[in-house]
């Protein structure tokens, strides 16, 4: 997943999605030239929950 948010405090709170699902966590915040925007990426396996257990 990424996220693409005005500023940085608002990219922290991807850690709240990403608590949501098995994923590897947010990575840093970075910004793109010519964009206004800051991105934060994160894999995340929507089947199973933060424990890893099965959703399904």
């Amino acid at each position: 997943m990424e996220v693409a948010v005005g500023d940085g405090e608002t990219a922290a709170a991807a850690q709240v999605l990403c608590s949501l699902w098995w994923s590897s966590g947010p990575s840093w915040p970075w910004r793109v030239s010519g964009e206004s925007v800051v991105r934060v990426r994160a894999h995340v396996d929507a089947r199973r929950a933060p424990d890893g257990s099965s959703l399904a």
